[in-house]
């Protein structure tokens, strides 16, 4: 079988994309985990929209211009929040139901941003409610096949063109191809995202040859709530615009050097936790002021109660791996260098971000871009492929080689890619990933085993990330450097 289109991940930008597809393609959604789980699943912030009539899309375009210090690009930001309310009236439309205070659509504050303007759903759990939606949409259609714990290794290009995928098992034939895969925050031992979510998009692009774009900017969250050296879960930044305040552990406001203080962008508040942390100091959440919060944040309320046994009122936190900012060069339609091969989500650079992710920007990208790329795909021809008779694709396992284990590969990524970086451990990281790419070919993925091409792509995906952090000189939103006075872009220093 030929497949009109194939996406390749298991979250929100999978199943948007599959929802808004017409209901005459022939859709393969394939994935190595479950259709449920994903980055998008766990996303306790909200939607960024403008929906209030004191607010503007050029409010919203200006601050995430801001945030990214000036490093976006702007026509992609003006699909963005022109788009907005869109997308959202869509949804309202659909059944979909956001929290509402006294009557009226309730809208948080967030870092960063001017006005109040981040729409959520089930309090922190935005996310879920926003998969739990698109998901009831797209499984049980008769024209969408879902194979999932099946990992894709290989892009199939023929000709110049995408023309399907390989996985472990199979080969499947499709006439357009999606990378909906996400992120890379399982590189790293702290993270938000599921361990699962390790830049397998980027390993399989790179492969086929894909252009790839501002890898080096990962975004790290500045709250994760930490106990014991473990993580359990995301502190989202709506705590900090319902009145949380950062304090170190003499009760000391942690932003006060900053003139938006605990809403300032992100990368300022990791970078700042992060070096409080590195000299010995703690770093805690005050909730104190805010009232009934075990109501309005009921998925860190859990994580408290998981890690504590009960809720403190002062919340240890330490940044993590939240986002990856750069990815997959893609245009508009969210078409790559390749045709009839997209990319959408994490996985994908649509510039929107540029050097820093304003905060719930990303579920809304997700939204607007995989609106658009279904009408894309929906106008769309038959790709290249043409009919006939393919072969059984029948993988063999016949090479073995020892490589180090997935927290070696973590560890060693962190210590080179992590909130601030220099060039002797990005030389010495890169090195590392080097000595055991040269070991495998990354031609013949199909002879070996699951677990060794996972750490394939772990290796790969690190050593382009290491490598694209080498090679940016100057610090820049989430990437800084510790061995250079040279600031790009950037208004505010942390």
């Amino acid at each position: 079988m030929i497949y009109d289109v194939i996406l390749i991940g298991s979250g929100l930008a999978t199943l948007v994309t599959a929802a808004k597809l017409s209901d005459n393609k022939k859709i393969l959604v394939i994935t190595k985990d479950e259709l449920k789980q994903s980055s998008s699943s766990l996303a306790q912030g909200g939607i960024a929209a403008v929906m209030s009539p004191d607010d503007h899309w050029k409010y919203h375009y200006e601050d995430t211009l801001k945030a990214g210090h000036y490093y976006n690009d702007r026509k992609a930001i003006s699909m963005l929040v022109r788009r907005a309310q869109t997308e959202i009236n869509i949804l309202i439309n659909e059944g979909m139901t956001f929290d509402k205070e006294d009557g009226q659509m309730a809208l948080g504050m967030e870092g960063a941003h001017s006005k109040r303007r981040i729409l959520h759903a089930g309090g922190d759990a935005t996310g879920r409610e926003l998969v739990r939606h698109f998901r009831k949409k797209v499984c049980g259609q008769s024209n969408i096949t879902i194979v999932e714990h099946e990992p894709v290794h290989t892009l199939h290009i023929e000709d110049g063109y995408c023309i399907g995928v390989f996985t472990e098992k199979s080969h499947y034939y499709g006439r357009h191809t999606v990378l909906a895969s996400g992120g890379c925050g399982g590189l790293y031992r702290f993270s938000s995202n599921p361990d699962e979510n390790r830049g397998d998009g980027i390993a399989l692009a790179y492969r086929a040859g894909a252009t790839l774009k501002d890898l080096e900017f990962i975004q790290f969250h500045p709250t994760l709530l930490h106990r014991d050296g473990k993580a359990f879960g995301l502190v989202s930044e709506a705590v900090r615009g319902e009145g949380g305040k950062l304090i170190d552990e003499k009760g000391k406001a942690v932003m006060d050097h900053h003139p938006l203080k605990d809403l300032a962008p992100r990368d300022i508040v990791a970078q700042t936790i992060d070096m409080k942390l590195k000299k010995g100091s703690k770093v805690f959440l005050d909730i104190t002021n805010i009232s009934n919060f075990p109501k309005r944040f009921p998925t860190i309320h859990h994580n408290c109660v998981k890690a504590f046994g009960y809720q403190p009122s002062l919340l240890p936190v330490a940044p993590g791996a939240h986002f990856q900012l750069g990815g997959v060069a893609v245009n508009e339609n969210s078409e790559t260098s390749i045709p009839n091969l997209y990319a959408i989500g994490e996985v994908a650079c649509t510039g929107v971000h540029g050097a820093n992710r304003l905060a719930s920007n990303s579920l809304l990208e997700i939204l607007v871009y995989g609106s658009h790329l279904a009408a894309h795909l929906n106008n769309e021809g038959e790709g290249n492929i043409q009919g006939g008779f393919f072969p059984p694709f029948k993988p063999k396992k016949t090479i073995k080689v020892t490589l180090p284990s997935i927290q070696e590969i973590q560890r060693n990524h962190e210590e080179g890619a992590g909130i601030v970086r220099c060039r002797e451990e990005l030389e010495k990281c890169m090195n590392w990933c080097a000595q055991y790419l040269e070991k495998v070919s990354e031609e013949k993925l199909h002879l070996y085993e699951r677990d060794t091409i996972e750490k394939i792509n772990m290796l790969r995906t690190s050593f382009l990330i290491l490598s694209a952090a080498s090679e940016r000189r100057e610090s820049l939103g989430v990437h800084m450097r510790s061995d250079t006075k040279e600031i790009g872009q950037r208004e505010f220093i942390g």
